[in-house]
């Protein structure tokens, strides 16, 4: 899309070195022109999918040479979508204009091309940083703190060792700091609120993984239980939390997303959306099959943030979306 620049009411095509005419001097076929609106819709923000249907009648009324099924334009959509997902996520693995990667027998790093000189220096002094930070959670599987750096706030996320038989289990597969990396990525491709991985840091003692670190933006905001704490008794939450809690599960059905922990401390309010947090056992699922009783104890565990009395989680229980038997 940054190859299209709108000025003074039009709209300009630029990088034109790939245009080629399929049949000069007529028109493009009907699958070419599938191919192209389909990369086109693809890399709209996935919020407006909906809005695609009238967007297809928009374009109709400019150029009616061929019918184009709503249907098919949407799996043609949809298969772009899918390449280019797969292809970004690739990229947060790999050196390239979006990212910077370090992969050696010392360790794997992975930082934000745009962030690198931010980040190196805390990647450098992470567990001096954890400690004076402020501490959400410390000891056990993982040490999680606010930090400040260069006025800006942080979190940063410590994922230890606890002991020799912990090392055993984790050492041979990527990291939770790596599974989290990307699955952060993953959710902002998807247009799914989430704080933006930064960086991640695998130790590694020639090329067997040990402590890792990740690095996001810290959301300022109040978590599900503290928003939703005033309610409980009478189950009057806000209509506009309790809508968006509604979506970002539907945003979740739609892209066969289970999350594994949903605890109210793991979604925060920020800017009219709940963001997720703790992505350690995300997963996004290739079948319904797998995805279902997956979902299924995700609405289950986000519905016990409250007593299975309480008007709060009688009001949720009927709003929040199931999957059909």
């Amino acid at each position: 899309l940054d190859n299209l620049l709108r000025h003074g009411g039009k709209l300009y095509l630029i990088d034109g070195a790939g245009i080629k005419a399929e049949t000069p001097g007529q028109q493009l076929s009907r699958p070419r022109v599938l191919e192209n609106l389909g990369v086109f819709f693809a890399q709209l923000p996935k919020r407006l999918e909906p809005f695609i249907e009238e967007l297809l009648v928009h374009y109709l009324l400019a150029n009616a040479e061929h019918a184009l099924p709503l249907e098919a334009l949407q799996k043609q959509v949809d298969k772009v979508r899918s390449w280019r997902q797969k292809d970004y996520l690739e990229k947060a693995g790999r050196e390239c204009s979006l990212f910077s990667v370090e992969r050696s027998l010392s360790g794997l790093r992975a930082i934000r091309r745009t962030e690198v000189d931010a980040m190196l220096p805390v990647l450098e002094q992470a567990d001096a940083l954890i400690d004076k930070g402020h501490l959400f959670k410390t000891g056990g599987a993982a040490s999680v703190a606010r930090i400040e750096v260069d006025g800006r706030q942080l979190v940063l996320k410590r994922y230890n060792i606890k002991s020799t038989a912990h090392w055993f289990k984790r050492f041979w597969r990527p990291s939770r700091a790596w599974h989290s990396w990307i699955e952060g990525h993953r959710l902002a491709f998807l247009d799914i609120a989430t704080p933006r991985p930064l960086a991640v840091l695998e130790q590694r003692v020639v090329g067997l993984r040990s402590r890792a670190y990740l690095v996001t933006e810290y959301v300022d905001g109040p978590d599900l239980t503290a928003c939703f704490a005033p309610y409980v008794e009478n189950g009057d939450a806000p209509e506009e939390q309790v809508d968006a809690l509604v979506r970002v599960m539907q945003q979740l059905i739609r892209e066969r997303i289970s999350h594994g922990d949903f605890k109210g401390h793991n979604l925060f309010w920020d800017n009219g959306r709940w963001s997720l947090i703790d992505l350690d056992a995300m997963c996004q699922h290739a079948t319904q099959l797998s995805f279902a009783p997956a979902y299924a104890r995700d609405r289950a565990r986000l519905l016990r943030n409250w007593p299975s009395g309480s008007a709060l989680h009688q009001r949720l229980d009927r709003l929040l979306p199931k999957l059909a038997e």
